[in-house]
Order: structure tokens, then C-alpha cells, then sequence
């Protein structure tokens, strides 16, 4: 982990992904593979975000994100973990107050 500025720890996308979806339930391997991969490919992609690209730029073919596009996903659960993972410090400072 990378030090910033202002005392906070910055995390790869795959450490920050991995440690979120090993918090959630019915995650299967393969499924939280596909996800870190595809979120590190959001960050590395030039154009538009098509499956087409996807394919150019990523390491699975066409057929493999489109068939794990139509899987449902807990977005809401995701990224109430992603925002306790990252606000984790202000909260602990918001309700407890220094003395």
C-alpha cells in the first residue's frame, strides 16, 4: 500500500476489489476474478465501454462479458463496503471525539 498526503492508504484496484467481495456472501471465485479484472479494464480502457473493446483490451473473449453482464450483481451491498472501506477513518474521528 502507497502513502498519500493527507495519511491515507491508497490500495490497488484488485486489493481494494478483492477485500470488498470476500465481504460478500454468495460470491463464487471465478465471479470475483471476472470482477477485478473488469474494474482494473475500466481504468485501462481508451473509447467507449463495449464488449467488443472489452475484448481488444482485456484477456477474456466477447461471449464471456456479456454472458457475466446478464448475471445479477449486489451493487447496493458493494458499495456500502466500499464506503466503509474507504471512510472507515473519518467515521472513527466523527464518533469519537478527541479528548
Amino acid at each position: 500500500m502507497l502513502r498519500n498526503k493527507t495519511n491515507f492508504y491508497l490500495m490497488s484496484i484488485e486489493t481494494l476489489t478483492a477485500a470488498i467481495l470476500g465481504k460478500m456472501s454468495g460470491m463464487n471465485k471465478w465471479r470475483q476474478d471476472f470482477l477485478k479484472h473488469l474494474f482494473r479494464l475500466f481504468l485501462n480502457m481508451r473509447g467507449r465501454y463495449t464488449f467488443l473493446n472489452a475484448e481488444r483490451y482485456g484477456i477474456l473473449g466477447e461471449m464471456a462479458y456479456r454472458k457475466n453482464f446478464g448475471r445479477p450483481m449486489d451493487w447496493a451491498t458493494f458499495n456500502y463496503h466500499l464506503i466503509m472501506q474507504s471512510t472507515a477513518a473519518e467515521w472513527f474521528n466523527v464518533l469519537i471525539p478527541v479528548i
